[in-house]
């Protein structure tokens, strides 16, 4: 979470004026940043520099500390000035506080309750007033009197101020209201037996003992205020616990106050050095920031000692003098308002937020859940006009309600209506209609595409789709065998192995790895536009082999952010080098076997799975070279970026700590593994064996947590079984075989490279219009059923060149996950670095470009290794 978010989440709505300014001090280091790349003008004159900071700066200060500490120390003084103050007012309520209470109890003994017949009729009847009547404030209460609590004398005499309108000096609302209720006790008279009052006395009995904690009846005069019946007892008891427990929130509220402002102060400063590369974080802070007051010992020592004055009195009101429980009690109410406030003020900006998104929503890019959700919050309902009146649509007949129904409807034709059945067997006709339904939901993305997972083994099941061999007859599964046996097919190795990837990348995110690996190697591409929008390139597709191209562009955009800052607005570089990376994180997306789902479908569905080795001797040169070729697409389209300035990266400070070198260590020999594996093979039997290791190593020492688990991307891992088992039951119900007699009939006769282009040709059509996972789920087990009826079985290479194809589909915003990223970046006044136009211009050829590589470069390695 951002640091400006957590101030927002963690601080006081009602002193948001007075925590430190973080987002103004960050745009005034990206004026330094930008400032930086114009850095020709060496004679810039230092601002004046205020008192505070005048000896810190006194030894030959850079321009932009003698420029940056001013501005900290406006925001330092105001901290200071604000906390000064708040604590005076606390600490004068507290006092006040414990005179009320001293108070209360004098007022309590001074006037007993006692049998009086002065507000009574003399007949016997009720009071001649049905309500008693309060008195004034007490005679105590006044102020003169308060300004001798405070030693403050009189307020024309001290020094002509008019200390009354000041908040430290006028007393709380809540206690004015309080006070008043001290008058109370004056009127309120016992009435007789039988009257009114004492019948409703009797009736709630059991209510008033749960209010004042269960005190038996004993003598009222025996009592002190604190466990008396009386109703002034019992008011003064409520208000004072109440505002006990207000005054509590408020002096922890200020302990938090300073605590934030504390790490703000660090976070600006450690950003500020990072960008302008110098080292002001520890000379400021130690020797101006831990100067002031609020961030001394004396100042939280205070602090203590009004929590527990306010903890001490809470024990004398509520608890009966137990301390302890006063302590649970005000810390139980504490975490209550701070969750309350804590909801209340994420709810306002989770809203915010989607305002804004939905307001930047302009019509492109726009999923159809998006568009349906917009339209039925905002748009008013359809009227048409017609020859019969008018015709209001309903506001849940929307496009995806249309295609869901459509959808359905067409899976009920294709298992009941006899003019829509294609196959004779129930079962492959079955099977049939469950992948179109799937394929419906999935391209239409009507449902999450998870849940449509979900639905896979459900109609398998229910459909009875599965077969198995009978004495050489097929014969159909029953329910109970094919749930079985479906469950078997979805918890594959596969499944385990990007697992085991998905733990690798958490562990390298989590701990900066990635960041400090990337920035080192970004610094040394230097200052040249072009080989910084190569160096960026290559980086995205090497993050991408093992964090996912899902995780690599979130990292990188990250890091171009200081460059991006830096450009001119709509600059043809910041263009090209947010596409450079969305591309590159596509083609990085088949350079490891976990580097996305659909690598892992592709090696459920070899009969003998490539090792590691033999796919990085494929995708390491075809990647390889599309990158270069992407490349040089880039600068055709964009420049090389001629008279943009680019600054060297900074050398990283942090060097890698024990935790990150063993993490490192972990990684890389499980990398090992995988590339030895087959020599290994004796002894782990499968890949999935080695990525328990990670899992083992990082969850078992508490490197990585059950969080971390839970955030692991598992709608993928869903999405990923589903396919498999879909894949699966389409084999097992005899459809891939009629699909294939059916193809063979087709490409019967034509040679590898024919067939080759055949298939990629429609998996780069299918893979950009939809989920680069989902066309491998529905084109790799075509791909290897083609493979294996060729004269010379070459399923393994089709398998190769279609999964490969998959990740090369880049032509459209909604093609992969890099793409959406890409398209929602947005510069500072709100214009996107990319859009549809943009990846129509760059994206479609890219696409075709990378296609070609596979089938020519990648064809002719894979049939070097005996595919």
């Amino acid at each position: 979470m951002k640091f400006s978010h957590s101030l927002q989440l963690n601080g006081v709505p009602e002193w948001s004026d007075h925590y430190l300014n973080y987002q103004h001090l960050k745009k005034i280091i990206y004026s330094f940043e930008r400032a930086q790349y114009n850095a020709n003008d060496a004679d810039a004159s230092a601002n004046r520099l205020e008192n505070e900071s005048q000896v810190l700066l006194s030894s030959a200060p850079s321009d932009t500390d003698a420029q940056f500490v001013p501005h900290l120390d406006k925001e330092l003084r105001k901290i200071v000035d604000f906390y000064s103050l708040k604590e005076k007012e606390l600490s004068d309520d507290v006092h006040i506080a414990h005179e009320h209470v001293r108070l209360a109890e004098e007022e309590f003994q001074s006037n007993p309750s006692d049998e009086s017949d002065a507000d009574y009729s003399d007949d016997g009847d009720e009071p001649t007033n049905s309500l008693p009547t309060r008195r004034k404030s007490p005679a105590w209460y006044t102020p003169k009197r308060r300004r001798s609590i405070l030693g403050q004398g009189d307020v024309e005499t001290q020094s002509g101020r008019d200390l009354s309108p000041t908040p430290s000096n006028t007393l709380l609302p809540a206690y004015k209201g309080w006070i008043e209720t001290f008058g109370r006790r004056s009127s309120f008279r016992r009435p007789r037996r039988n009257s009114s009052a004492d019948r409703y006395r009797e009736a709630n009995s059991s209510g008033m003992e749960s209010i004042t904690g269960g005190i038996g009846s004993v003598d009222e005069a025996n009592k002190s205020v604190w466990q008396s019946h009386d109703e002034f007892a019992i008011d003064v008891r409520i208000t004072l616990k109440r505002e006990l427990t207000a005054l509590h929130t408020s002096l922890c509220e200020l302990q938090k106050f300073t605590e934030l402002n504390l790490t703000g102060m660090v976070k600006i400063l450690k950003k500020y050095d990072k960008v302008t590369g110098s080292h002001l974080k520890s000379r400021y802070v130690d020797r101006v920031v831990k100067s002031k007051y609020p961030f001394q010992a004396q100042a939280n020592a205070r602090l203590e000692e009004n929590l527990n004055e306010v903890t001490h009195l809470y024990a004398t009101v509520a608890t009966r003098g137990d301390v302890e429980q006063a302590q649970n009690q005000l810390k139980a109410q504490l975490r209550e308002e701070v969750v309350w406030q804590r909801n209340t003020v994420w709810r306002e900006m989770i809203n915010i937020e989607r305002r804004a998104q939905a307001a930047s929503l302009e019509g492109d890019g726009i999923s159809p859940a998006a568009a349906d959700l917009l339209a039925k919050e905002s748009k008013p309902p359809r009227v048409f006009n017609t020859p019969w009146g008018e015709v209001r649509l309903p506001p849940f007949l929307t496009i995806g309600t249309v295609q869901l129904v459509s959808s359905v409807l067409l899976f009920v034709l294709l298992l009941k209506n006899p003019l829509f059945q294609v196959f004779e067997q129930v079962e492959v006709q079955n099977c049939f209609a469950l992948l179109v339904f799937c394929t419906c939901l999935w391209v239409t993305e009507v449902i999450p595409l998870f849940v449509t997972s979900f639905l896979v083994p459900l109609l398998i099941v229910t459909l009875r789709v599965a077969r198995e061999e009978h004495d050489g007859v097929m014969v159909r599964k029953t329910a109970s065998d094919t749930s079985k046996w479906v469950f078997q097919q979805m918890f594959s190795s596969s499944v385990l192995l990007l697992l085991g990837g998905f733990t690798l990348a958490a562990a390298l995110s989590k701990y900066g790895i990635d960041k400090i690996l990337a920035t080192r190697v970004l610094r040394m591409a230097g200052t040249r536009p072009s080989v910084v929008l190569l160096a960026h390139m290559l980086v995205a597709c090497f993050a991408s082999m093992w964090i996912s191209n899902v995780a690599a562009p979130v990292l990188m955009f990250s890091l171009v952010q200081p460059i991006l800052r830096n450009l001119p607005p709509k600059s043809p570089y910041a263009t090209s080098l947010v596409m450079g990376i969305a591309l590159a994180s596509n083609i990085g997306g088949q350079t490891s076997p976990i580097a996305s789902p659909q690598n892992l479908i592709a090696l459920e569905y070899m009969k003998q799975p490539l090792g590691w080795l033999q796919w990085f001797s494929i995708t390491i040169p075809v990647s390889g070279i599309s990158l270069l070729v992407l490349w040089a697409l880039l600068l055709w389209s964009f420049g090389s970026g001629k008279g943009v300035v680019i600054k060297k990266i900074p050398e990283p400070n942090d060097s890698l700590d024990k935790t990150q070198w063993f993490i490192s260590a972990v990684c890389i020999g499980t990398i090992i593994l995988w590339c030895i594996e087959r020599k290994i093979e004796w002894i782990v039997g499968d890949m999935a064996v080695i990525a328990i290791i990670p899992l083992v190593c990082f969850f078992g020492i508490g490197i990585l947590t059950k969080e971390d688990f839970n955030n692991f991307l598992w709608t993928i891992v869903f999405l990923a079984m589903g396919g498999i088992a879909l894949g699966k039951g389409v084999d097992s119900s005899g459809l891939l075989s009629a699909l294939d007699h059916f193809v063979q009939s087709n490409v019967e006769g034509l040679p590898l490279y024919r067939v080759l282009l055949l298939l990629v040709g429609s998996g780069l059509v299918v893979a950009t219009f939809i989920s680069h996972t989902i066309a491998a789920v529905l084109l790799v087990p075509l791909a290897a059923q083609i493979g294996e009826s060729l004269t010379e079985p070459h399923s393994r290479l089709l398998i190769m060149a279609t999964v490969l194809t998959a990740s090369a589909a880049m032509g459209l915003p909604i093609s992969g996950f890099p793409n959406m990223t890409a398209i929602n970046l947005e510069d500072e006044v709100g214009h996107r670095y990319v859009t549809v136009k943009t990846f129509l211009r760059v994206g479609i050829p890219a696409s075709i470009l990378s296609t070609l590589v596979i089938s020519t470069l990648g064809y002719a390695i894979m049939t070097l290794l005996g595919l």
